[in-house]
């Protein structure tokens, strides 16, 4: 059996990532390097604005685009997780890629 490395974990919030990821699941998280993250599920860190996203990230000129997995829509056919733009500079900053997620079981 092979074991995925990680460096970090992190609770998923909220519903925009699935089927893949749910809410209340627990993302492990590799560091990775600036230029092989095109295209993966990461751990994206918008310090400008004060907000962490799990998404698939995608290099575009000045900007990276955040794409959500759950591609739902509203009865007028609008994405309900729509991607998110965001200008590449040094105020974003890749924590690393999700490599696998897990369901806590619960204790009672």
């Amino acid at each position: 059996m092979q074991q995925n490395r990680y460096d970090y974990a992190a609770e998923i919030e909220g519903e925009s990532m699935e089927p893949k990821f749910h809410d209340g699941d627990i993302a492990l998280i590799r560091k990775t390097h600036v230029n092989d993250y095109d295209g993966c599920v990461c751990v994206v860190d918008d310090v400008a604005n004060q907000r962490v996203y799990i998404k698939r990230i995608h290099i575009e000129d000045t900007h990276v685009r955040l794409e959500s997995l759950n591609k739902n829509t509203y009865d007028n056919g609008e994405l309900i997780y729509p991607d998110i733009l965001l200008e590449n500079t040094e105020n974003l900053k890749l924590i690393g890629k999700v490599v696998d997620s897990f369901k806590p079981i619960e204790i009672k």
